[in-house]
Formats: C-alpha cells, sequence, structure tokens
C-alpha cells in the first residue's frame, strides 16, 4: 500500500504541556509557533482539507486530483494524489496555495492549527478573474489571466459622489468581455487545459473563444509563432474600444 503523509494532528496537544511552552515563549508567541509548525506540517502532507464545496472537487478532479478518504482520526483532512508538478506553497501561518505544474495557483487553503480552534477549508479559483483597479482617482476594469492582464476598460475620472456608478460601470464593462471571450469565466474548472502566455514555449499565444474564428484555421498551423501572436493581439485591440494587452 502506499504510503501517505498527514498533518500533525495539533488536537492531540497536551495541555499542561503547551502551558508550560506558554511561559516560556509568551502565549501569543506559543500559539503562533504551534500554527507556523502546523501550516508547514500540512503543506508537506499528501492531504487537501475535506471542507470544500462539491464544484471545487469536481473541478481539482477534473484536473487530476485523486481522493482517497479522510485521514484516520483527523476528519480535517482527506489524502490525495496530485497530477506531476502540483504542489503546496504555504503563504503564511494561516493561509496556503494549492499550484499547479505551471505555477497557477488552483486553489487557496485555510489551516488554523492552533489546538483549541483547529480548522480548515479550500477555495478553488477560477483562472480568469474579472476585478477594477483605482489609480489617481481613475478607475479601471479588467480581466486577468493569473496575474497577467488580457484586458483594461477605458478608464473612468472618480468624482464626488460618483465611485460606485464608476466602479460598476467598468466592471460591467470588463465582464462583458470576459463573457464574450470566455464564456465559463466563472466556472472553477474552465480553461486550465489551455496554457496561458508564459506557458508556451513556441511562442505562440492563448486564443479565447471567439477569436479563431477571425483566423483561417488552415492557416494556424502553419503560421509563424510572432505573426500568429501579432495577429491575435490586432484582433483583440479592435475589440469593444478597450486597450488590449494580450501581448
Amino acid at each position: 500500500m502506499e504510503s501517505r503523509k498527514a498533518p500533525i494532528n495539533t488536537s492531540d496537544t497536551d495541555p499542561l504541556q503547551f502551558l508550560v511552552a506558554s511561559a516560556a515563549l509568551g502565549g501569543s508567541s506559543a500559539i503562533d509557533t504551534q500554527s507556523k509548525q502546523g501550516q508547514r506540517s500540512f503543506v508537506a502532507s499528501d492531504t487537501l482539507p475535506t471542507d470544500m464545496s462539491l464544484e471545487a472537487k469536481e473541478a481539482l478532479e477534473s484536473s487530476g486530483v485523486v481522493f482517497h478518504g479522510v485521514v484516520p482520526n483527523d476528519l480535517l483532512f482527506q489524502y490525495c494524489t496530485f497530477p506531476p508538478g502540483w504542489r503546496k506553497v504555504q503563504d503564511n501561518m494561516y493561509w496556503s496555495n494549492l499550484l499547479d505544474q505551471y505555477n497557477r495557483t488552483r486553489a487557496s487553503i485555510f489551516y488554523k492549527a492552533a489546538f483549541y480552534d483547529r480548522s480548515s477549508h479550500l477555495n478553488v479559483v477560477c483562472r480568469y478573474k474579472v476585478t477594477y483597479d483605482t489609480d489617481n482617482n481613475i478607475v479601471v476594469g479588467t480581466v486577468l489571466d493569473g496575474k497577467k492582464i488580457l484586458y483594461k476598460t477605458e478608464g473612468i475620472p472618480i468624482v464626488e459622489g460618483n465611485r460606485r456608478d464608476a466602479v460598476d460601470t467598468v466592471y460591467e464593462s470588463a465582464k462583458a468581455w470576459a463573457t464574450e471571450h470566455f464564456p465559463k469565466w466563472n466556472e472553477a474548472g474552465a480553461y486550465w487545459d489551455a496554457p496561458s502566455i508564459e506557458e508556451e514555449a513556441s511562442g505562440s499565444v492563448l486564443v479565447p473563444d471567439n477569436v479563431t474564428d477571425a483566423v483561417p484555421t488552415s492557416h494556424v498551423g502553419n503560421m509563424d509563432p510572432v505573426m500568429f501572436a501579432n495577429t491575435v493581439a490586432a484582433l483583440f485591440a479592435d475589440r469593444r474600444g478597450g486597450e488590449c494587452v494580450i501581448c
């Protein structure tokens, strides 16, 4: 039987021993130390939290994660086998991220290891994100692929009393662009099979839905990668009057 590693179950902590450690380190320092050790133990384990939505579990399974059941004597976690290259990376004493082979964040994971209030849960991440940003009182809507900006709306100046309307306007504009090109952008399991720009060693780029139809399919396979990237960039730049920054 394959050996799998489980996190340290901090709920087994002896309160008297912890009291001694608290006296030596200080109460908050002892708790922080246990939380950090617990987080490191979880990141190094072959587990994920049992507390996740059905959508999250199905999205991970569709990408190759295999679930093997709850860890004996620890209902907080379940054993998993991850696809090659996948790993967990600690963010801080409470949070870690599940990364795939391309270093893309697939899920964010909370784990509080303090023995008296131990809890954990997982939230999957959609590949594409619609958001907005404000700089010098100008609000701009954006569509992101991880940290890469695919699309930016035209900026709207924020003046007294119009902030909510300005944010709603750019957000809805960015959302419309994402929906046009990635109809399932807000579904956690969608589009992960397509590599991003940085992942394409050949220099070609990701082509969203409804864009490849503008490029003759018979020409794409034989097209020089640089020419192909420029062609797609030109198509993006013509869309909706916004600024395309895909390349």
